[in-house]
């Protein structure tokens, strides 16, 4: 304990003593020692006190400022620990009889009850809030597969509501892992640096940038003491001069033990987070891990299922075109060589398919020893020789390639290109 407030007063009629006002936890006072020694303590006159002799600032202004003498401070004990204290006091010596101390011990207990029962009551509250928050974040999570921007809205709403903060912002790190960027925000409409202009190098020494760096948290109770803010750093002084923020909470994004974002909440009066409220932020920034994980696989997933598709269309044209080849070749072969059909396909031009006109003229010879004069003559005597044999009604224009061959004991001229009718 830091601090000993006033929480109520009754009957006072000074501007001093008000709820909010803080005693030292290390001041000697009777208020201190009561809850620290958690016991009764009764000075039946403030003017004889030690203190007051000492001339105590606290106790001189309770004695000739508001004439207090008489004081009687009994303490709020909670499984044998004090938490508080009741206080009474008169303006003039008389002590308080031991009925009537017995009778504020009485009172101190209930009070116990009473604060117990709100702070019971207040928990059940707060843990249902969580609860409902945790649901509508997961039903969000749920109907949001292919967009994470109203999960990141719902968890920075329910963040800051449930901890009391005035604005919170998601941050996450590019794909380069370059930079941090802010890429959610929930708070004021109008910011004094726009959600554009917050981008951190990630080799920077800003807090966030820090705290998603070493997958740490980073609770700063103070922006004014901070280092940046006192050496005018222009982002700093503009999110506390202007936005009027003092406490800041930054809960890394983790993801296999490695920062990919961050969470940060905001305060705009001097007011560090429990213990409590972190963990809390702390499943909030889990929630939205699940939330980002969940739209990239889904955009992973459906980058694979359009290559699949892909190959597989591609593998069907192909299939479909192997099986077109195959009738193809099965067509061809019932009317041509193996060969010819091979030819064919292999040229991937049907064009030799297709008809032409033409005169072919064949010449069969059944002259004794031709064959033997062809085989050893070149094919222009051939060609001479040939136009020796035609008579005058006919002419042969015999244009030959290659020598001529022999089948089936006829002679015939193997290539002839055009020729008119014997």
């Amino acid at each position: 304990m830091s601090d000993l407030a006033i929480q109520a007063v009754f009957g006072a009629d000074t501007d001093v003593f008000l709820p909010g006002y803080e005693f030292d936890f290390d001041s000697p006072i009777q208020v201190v020692q009561t809850v620290k020694e958690a016991r009764t303590i009764h000075t039946a006159d403030l003017a004889d006190d030690p203190l007051y002799l000492e001339r105590n600032p606290i106790r001189v202004k309770m004695v000739e400022d508001f004439g207090v003498r008489t004081f009687l401070t009994v303490p709020l004990i909670k499984e044998g620990e004090a938490f508080g204290c009741l206080n009474l006091n008169r303006n003039e010596v008389w002590p308080f009889a031991e009925d009537d101390i017995a009778l504020i011990e009485t009172f101190a207990e209930q009070a116990v009850i009473a604060i117990e029962n709100v702070r019971q009551f207040h928990e059940v509250q707060t843990r249902l809030e969580r609860e409902r928050a945790s649901r509508e974040i997961l039903e969000v999570i749920s109907r949001s597969r292919e967009d994470e921007a109203p999960v990141f809205e719902a968890i920075l709403r329910n963040a800051a509501q449930l901890c009391g903060a005035a604005m919170a912002d998601l941050e996450l790190v590019d794909e380069d892992g370059a930079h941090l960027r802010e890429i959610a925000t929930w708070g004021p409409a109008e910011r004094a640096i726009p959600s554009e202009e917050c981008v951190w190098r990630m080799d920077c020494d800003y807090r966030n940038v820090v705290a998603t760096r070493e997958g740490s948290i980073d609770h700063t109770p103070d922006l004014k003491l901070t280092e940046r803010y006192l050496s005018g750093d222009p982002m700093t002084v503009a999110a506390v001069d202007v936005e009027k923020l003092r406490t800041m909470l930054v809960v890394p994004l983790l993801k296999t033990g490695t920062g990919m974002g961050c969470l940060v909440l905001f305060r705009q009066e001097q007011k560090p987070f429990t213990d409590d409220e972190i963990a809390l932020v702390e499943t909030f920034a889990a929630q939205a891990v699940i939330a980002i994980e969940n739209v990239r696989q889904l955009k992973a997933l459906e980058a694979r299922t359009q290559e699949v598709q892909r190959l597989n269309s591609g593998l069907e044209s192909r299939v479909e075109a192997q099986v077109g080849e195959i009738e193809r070749m099965g067509r061809l072969k019932r009317f041509l060589s193996p060969q010819v059909a091979d030819a064919v396909l292999s040229s991937g031009n049907e064009k030799l398919l297709s008809s032409h006109r033409a005169l072919l003229g064949i010449l069969f010879c059944d002259i004794r020893g031709f064959t033997a004069f062809c085989v050893d003559s070149r094919a222009r005597g051939i060609n001479r020789s040939s136009a020796d044999l035609s008579r005058g009604d006919g002419r042969v224009n015999c244009r030959t390639r290659r020598r001529c061959g022999y089948t089936r004991g006829r002679q015939h001229h193997g290539s002839v290109q055009r020729s008119v009718a014997l």
